[in-house]
């Protein structure tokens, strides 16, 4: 009978060509265990990304793997899937998709919320894993109960620079509080987060949601901000909620800012031209650094001009703005652009206007007056971009 035999000398850019192919996890820890030189090759693939379910026994079996010298190397990132559901995971798709669904009737079981806790307990083992991803489902469902007091010393994690966070649930949690937590964060360079609410809750002045957004948020935020330089987040539109966050929050390495489903506010008790507490002042704030800005489905808050609550800026003050001051921009998105919404000719994209029960909205009549003229948005958002294209031409 022959013997199939692995040539020694197959060049390593054809081996990993021919490795691209093999989309099955399992079939490549099958070849790295065939012979010495797949598994010199293999391993590091296999390891590199680590996908982490709640299903049982999973926390078991990564800690094991946190334990072996030789495989706790390779890990780079970490997805952990905090339960069985569907997962929401483009920020930039707003609306209801936003609102945690009723949960689906899964007979799956689960390790206990104590044993997933405990892998964070072991992620300083690892000493280059640059990447987290939490993946929570989009459902809401009373959680089991967790004791916190139980959660393991969290160590800081030099390595870690990238955090992403989806389909987080806008209610207070004490973990936050924790100086396990705060570890966690500290030298974070990039965060992604993504909230979503409950549909049940009111909209805007429910107590939890204000704590979420006054207290949870910010966290996020300021614990790394002396090393972050990448920030994405969608919040659903806290308006002025977060006006503290912004005021209070100096990021001197900022180079990207992504914003989804965010509103623009300016109070008019406030004399400054830019106010503190709104979105554009933290824009503006970290002008000498930001490189990139993408603001997706952003609005300027128009709902209290009647009672003389805000002075409303329009959209082409607010870009007139970015373009005198953001000299170091090389990337501007604003989608979408000012003006009537094709599909549904009676919303007006990026103003909007307050309704307690269901957040901020854009429908506005034909002859509303609250609206600014949209052919001066649009030559505010073109001239800007021209100013970005030319200084990119200049640097090439």
């Amino acid at each position: 009978m022959e013997t199939a035999v692995f040539p020694q000398h197959v060049p390593l850019e054809l081996l990993n060509s021919i490795l691209n192919d093999i989309g099955s996890k399992s079939d490549l820890l099958a070849l790295h265990t065939t012979c010495k030189v797949l598994h010199g090759v293999i391993t590091p693939r296999t390891f590199r990304v680590l996908d982490i379910s709640r299903k049982k026994g999973g926390a078991d079996a990564m800690i094991s793997i946190f334990d072996a010298s030789e495989l706790m190397q390779h890990v780079k990132e970490i997805i952990l899937q905090a339960s069985h559901g569907e997962y929401l995971t483009d920020a930039t798709d707003g609306g209801q998709k936003n609102f945690a669904e009723e949960p689906k009737e899964v007979e799956l079981e689960e390790d206990t919320v104590e044993d997933t806790v405990s892998i964070f307990g072991h992620l300083s083992k690892l000493p280059n894993l640059w990447s987290l991803r939490l993946l929570f489902p989009n459902q809401y469902q009373d959680a089991e109960e967790y004791n916190k007091d139980k959660a393991p010393e969290s160590e800081a994690l030099p390595s870690l620079k990238k955090s992403e966070i989806y389909n987080l649930v806008c209610l207070p949690t004490q973990i936050n509080n924790s100086a396990g937590f705060k570890a966690f964060l500290k030298g974070l360079e990039s965060v992604y987060m993504q909230v979503v609410l409950t549909s049940e809750d009111n909209f805007y002045y429910y107590e939890p949601l204000m704590d979420f957004y006054e207290h949870d948020i910010p966290f996020f935020a300021q614990t790394p901000q002396e090393t972050l330089t990448s920030l994405s987040s969608n919040v659903l539109n806290p308006g002025p909620v977060l006006g503290s966050f912004w005021k209070e929050t100096a990021m001197p390495n900022l180079r990207d800012l992504h914003f989804v489903w965010f509103a623009f506010h300016h109070n008019i008790m406030n004399p400054a031209l830019v106010d503190p507490t709104c979105l554009e002042w933290l824009v503006l704030h970290h002008a000498v650094t930001l490189q990139s800005l993408k603001l997706i489905s952003c609005t300027i808050d128009m709902g209290q001009t009647a009672q003389g609550t805000w002075n409303v800026q329009s959209w082409s003050q607010v870009l007139t703005a970015f373009q005198q001051e953001l000299t170091g921009l090389k990337e501007f998105v604003l989608d979408p652009l000012p003006g009537r919404n094709e599909e549904h000719p009676e919303e007006y994209n990026s103003y909007s206007w307050l309704l307690n029960e269901s957040g901020y909205i854009m429908l506005f009549g034909e002859d509303d007056n609250r609206l600014p003229p949209v052919d001066a948005d649009l030559a505010a958002f073109e001239e800007l971009q021209e100013n970005i294209w030319k200084r990119l031409a200049v640097a090439a």
